[in-house]
């Protein structure tokens, strides 16, 4: 199977009961890989819950969201200048 360019950023809480406490979306994370999917990444916040951006650590989730951005518009600026 070919990979896929479809970038992820999955985030959540370590007790989001929505996403099983790191259960699911750890199964998540791998069904995507499973699939094709190279360009994944998964971040779990200790003792978040459901809203990661309004928890009390909201500025290290939009940090680390700003990051994962700023890297993937490098990469795209890198890759269209190589077209």
């Amino acid at each position: 199977m070919k990979a896929l360019f479809c970038p992820l950023f999955i985030i959540s809480g370590s007790e989001d009961p929505f996403g099983e406490y790191e259960k699911g979306t750890t199964r998540l994370y791998e069904m995507y890989r499973g699939i094709g999917i190279t360009d994944v990444e998964l971040k779990l916040y200790e003792g978040g819950r459901h809203e990661m951006i309004n928890e009390i650590n909201k500025e290290q989730v939009y940090e680390d969201i700003t990051n994962c951005l700023m890297n993937l518009f490098c990469r795209l600026s890198l890759l269209f200048r190589l077209l």
